[in-house]
């Protein structure tokens, strides 16, 4: 089974497209809020519609703008093991523990795992958590402020994102600003240089936290703040004499560091990505949202289904 979705749809200031291919097992569309994930699995659904472009279904059209083809199901509440059993040939995962608690997601998450090991069509599970997607989805599309990327492999994502947005999705946190050298780039007021390749005059560098050691190595920084965690201690550095931006690294919970303090560090080049600078935008270019949908009080999960194909969309209401 496989599932087409080649869609643009405008809401307002936000413009939606949307380009993929899934097939039988579960893809995950992870982006920031607002990029317009939701918005894409609704247009699937046949809760919105698509201003443009085509929805196609294991070969059979669901929308098709050009050919006016909409098939529009019908929208009713019903329990998440009675829609199973009703045989879907994909399933829509809009967010299904953003509104649980820690404990009961854990164990909600482990028993939709179960429910859904032997669905043999596409699965799309929407989110913004990392590890929720990696625990669950095989494959990932990355949505970028209304645009989605191609989809990869899971593991591709977390360990060679191809844009800043999608390395953000993988959990990087620092982004450093720095300008091509002879010997490759040099962070901009750290007095640090990485042999890494840039392809443009001013690239940022995406720094991961395990690519930091501490209390070792031939740099040197002052410790700006830190902040203990539950299970780690977050330490930000900068440079001696430079007002530039922090450096964040983490260290087991109990670990010596206080602010103000002159640390040694190391960096890894291997673990960092390069990346070309992004423009800033304009007032007028701001990056834009779809506007807020609104949620059910009370509905847990929605089925829709008619004579010729079925698909389940489920979506938690928020609190």
């Amino acid at each position: 089974m496989s599932l087409l979705v080649d869609i643009e749809k405008r809401l307002g200031n936000f413009m939606l497209r949307s380009k993929f291919e899934a097939s039988s097992g579960t893809m995950a569309l992870l982006g920031a809020s607002g990029c317009g994930k939701s918005v894409t699995l609704r247009c699937i659904a046949g809760i919105m519609t698509p201003d443009s472009g085509r929805i196609v279904l294991d070969g059979e059209t669901l929308f098709d703008s050009e050919k006016h083809i909409d098939l529009t199901p019908q929208q009713r509440r019903v329990a998440l093991a009675r829609i199973l059993a009703s045989e879907p040939r994909v399933i829509l995962l809009d967010e299904p523990f953003s509104a649980l608690d820690t404990f009961l997601k854990w164990n909600l998450e482990l028993e939709l795992a179960d429910l859904l090991a032997d669905f043999p069509g596409p699965i799309l599970w929407v989110s913004h958590d990392l590890g929720e997607c990696y625990r669950n989805c095989k494959t990932v599309c990355v949505m970028e402020n209304g645009r989605s990327g191609a989809g990869t492999d899971m593991q591709a994502l977390v360990l060679h994102p191809a844009t800043q947005d999608a390395a953000r999705l993988a959990g990087c946190r620092n982004f450093l600003p720095a300008h091509r050298c002879a010997e490759g780039v040099q962070l901009d007021g750290w007095a640090l240089t990485l042999p890494l390749q840039a392809e443009t005059e001013q690239v940022t560098i995406a720094v991961p936290d395990s690519a930091v050691t501490l209390h070792t190595g031939p740099y040197s920084a002052v410790v700006s703040r830190v902040i203990r965690d539950l299970d780690a201690s977050i330490v930000l550095l900068r440079p001696e004499h430079q007002n530039t931006p922090l450096l964040r690294t983490a260290l087991p919970k109990n670990a010596p560091a206080e602010p103000g303090q002159t640390i040694r560090f190391d960096l890894r080049p291997e673990a960092c990505l390069c990346y070309p600078s992004e423009q800033p935008l304009s007032n007028n270019q701001s990056k834009q949202k779809p506007p807020l949908a609104a949620h059910s009080a009370t509905g847990a999960a929605w089925r829709f289904q008619d004579t010729k194909w079925s698909l389940l969309y489920v979506s938690l209401p928020t609190c």
